[in-house]
């Protein structure tokens, strides 16, 4: 009579779920037991919240021109936004090292038929207006030219340019890596995407995103969304890639 001994492991760590485990032990724990509760201390340090909104950014256009051998962006940044309140008379973005040039209202929708209409005071002369902004640390704020009700429409262009120390990187070849490909890629998480623009650098903010993104040849731009135009900018080799994303 032949006689196999086996040798089974027996693994006792807490963090492990029995599911893990051996399929040979599986007769021998309960697979629909509760998970490990382990006793921990709390995590110091102060608690961080979402921030509250005061406006429901509903699209953002881009246009920008991206130059890799200054490592530089430059362009704008077109908001479409509606205040959550009543009495909204300035908002704020997330920036960061940016160099603002200008914050720009360019069109005002009135509120939908079937809701009140609300006078919180007229606009003060035609459109576009030069808005009044401060830039604060890692922060532009922008005061309107009046209190905005609940449901108006706004679209508001902020011109700026930056070199990126986050969120935006000029690949190119070095020393160790001689062929490795000239490359702008774009990593916003967690909250790096505004230094590159500026925006609600949160997750609690959905809208439509609009791109348009010039380039020099030999350099081409991917985004998402769907292509919906290419064009030759200049004799200089610049082109422009237009992308729209019609979902958020």
């Amino acid at each position: 009579t032949n006689t196999e001994t086996m040798l089974v492991m027996t693994i006792n760590d807490p963090l492990i779920h029995p599911a893990l485990l051996d399929p040979r032990q599986w007769a021998d724990v309960d697979l629909y037991g509760a998970t490990a509760s382990l006793d921990r201390e709390a995590i110091s340090g102060a608690e961080h919240h979402t921030p509250d909104r005061k406006v429901e950014i509903k699209h953002l256009k881009l246009d920008l021109r991206f130059d890799h051998e200054r490592r530089y962006v430059e362009g704008s940044a077109t908001f479409t936004l509606s205040p959550i309140n009543d009495g909204m008379t300035h908002f704020e973005l997330d920036i960061a090292e940016m160099e603002i040039e200008s914050a720009t209202l360019t069109s005002v929708e009135g509120r939908g038929a079937g809701d009140p209409q609300k006078s919180l005071g007229q606009a003060v002369g035609p459109l576009p207006r030069r808005l009044e902004f401060a830039t604060l640390p890692e922060k532009l704020e922008i005061e309107l030219d009046r209190a905005y009700a609940r449901g108006e429409r706004l679209r508001v262009d902020v011109a700026y340019s930056c070199s990126p120390g986050k969120g935006l990187f000029f690949v190119e070849p070095d020393e160790a890596y001689p062929n490795k490909p000239r490359q702008i890629w774009s990593q916003g998480e967690n909250e790096d995407a505004h230094w590159w623009f500026p925006c609600h650098d949160v997750t609690n903010q959905k809208m439509t995103t609009e791109m348009i993104a010039t380039v020099k040849e030999p350099f081409f731009a991917l985004s998402n969304g769907e292509l919906i135009g290419v064009c030759e900018n200049d004799d200089e080799g610049w082109r422009r890639y237009h992308s729209d994303k019609s979902q958020p």
